[in-house]
């Protein structure tokens, strides 16, 4: 599943971990993708748009993995 719009797009260096986080009215989702095949959808509840987008970057920095087995 794939949401809306995107307000931010993250990619790694190398442009294989891309992440990209939506807003649905108050809600604030983040797309985790390698190789444009996307990993996990996460709604961040109870948290705000700076938190959102460190996890984005995290995950294109390789910091914030979503399973061990793909990295």
């Amino acid at each position: 599943m794939s949401l809306p719009s995107h307000n931010e797009v993250y990619y790694s260096k190398d442009g294989r971990l891309k992440s990209a986080i939506s807003v649905i009215g108050q809600t604030i989702f983040i797309e985790f993708y390698k190789d444009d095949i996307m990993l996990d959808l996460q709604e961040c509840k109870d948290h705000n748009m700076h938190y959102a987008h460190d996890m984005a970057e995290n995950y294109c920095a390789g910091i914030f993995r979503i399973d061990n087995k793909f990295l």
